[in-house]
C-alpha cells in the first residue's frame, strides 16, 4: 500500500484497467482491487445485418434510403454503423452491438431489430448474423 491508502499501480493490474474476458474475481469474489464483485451480469451481441436497397440507382440515393434505417436503429439507443459495401449503390452492410442486463433481454432486442428490417419496405434482409459473446 501507499501512503494514500490505494494499491500500488502493479496490485491494482496496470493502473486499474482489468482484463476485458472472464471473470477477474477469486474464489471468494474478490477482484483485483480486493473489493467484492458486485457488478450484475452483462449479455451483449454483435449484429450483422446484410442489406439489398433495391430501387436505387446512385450512391447518393442509397445513403436517403439506408439513414433513416440507421436512425430507427439508433433511436434505439444501439450502436449503429455501416461496416461494408459502402461503394455498392445496392448493397450494405450494418454492423450494430447490442446490451442487455438478461440473456431473454437480449434475444427480445435481437428479434426486435430483425423484425425491424425485415418489415421496412425500401431494403430487403439477405442475411443476418449474430456473434454472442459468451461468459466462461
Amino acid at each position: 500500500m501507499r501512503a494514500t491508502g490505494l494499491p500500488s499501480p502493479v496490485a491494482r493490474r496496470g493502473c486499474g484497467v482489468l482484463p476485458v474476458t472472464g471473470d477477474s474475481s477469486d474464489a471468494r469474489g474478490v477482484n483485483a482491487f480486493g473489493t467484492r464483485n458486485t457488478l450484475s451480469s452483462m449479455h451483449t451481441a454483435a449484429l450483422r445485418l446484410e442489406i439489398r436497397i433495391p430501387d436505387v440507382q446512385s450512391l447518393k440515393a442509397k445513403r436517403s434510403v439506408l439513414r433513416p434505417v440507421l436512425k430507427r436503429l439508433r433511436d434505439r439507443e444501439l450502436s449503429v454503423a455501416e461496416v461494408d459495401h459502402q461503394d455498392d449503390w445496392q448493397r450494405a452492410t450494418i454492423g450494430v452491438a447490442v446490451v442487455a442486463p438478461q440473456r431473454a433481454r437480449l434475444d427480445e432486442l435481437v428479434d426486435g431489430l430483425q423484425r425491424l428490417v425485415l418489415n421496412d419496405p425500401t431494403v430487403e434482409l439477405i442475411e443476418m448474423g449474430v456473434s454472442y459473446l459468451e461468459e466462461p
